[in-house]
């Protein structure tokens, strides 16, 4: 039978595997909204500005 550090080193792995995609899929899912919030503001800052700008 296989060492019992070996088996403790294969979790240590997965459970580190398992947080690195968890951390990886959290930023990932957060810099979504947060893009849509920055381009729905730009969009209406140039919307603002170019109102600005047709104005006599």
């Amino acid at each position: 039978m296989v060492e019992s550090g070996f088996w403790i080193f294969l979790v240590e792995a997965g459970v580190a595997g398992l947080l690195f995609t968890g951390l990886i899929w959290w930023v990932v899912s957060g810099t979504g909204e947060r893009d849509r919030k920055l381009r729905e503001a730009d969009e209406k800052l140039r919307a603002e500005a170019e109102a600005k700008s047709r104005q006599p």
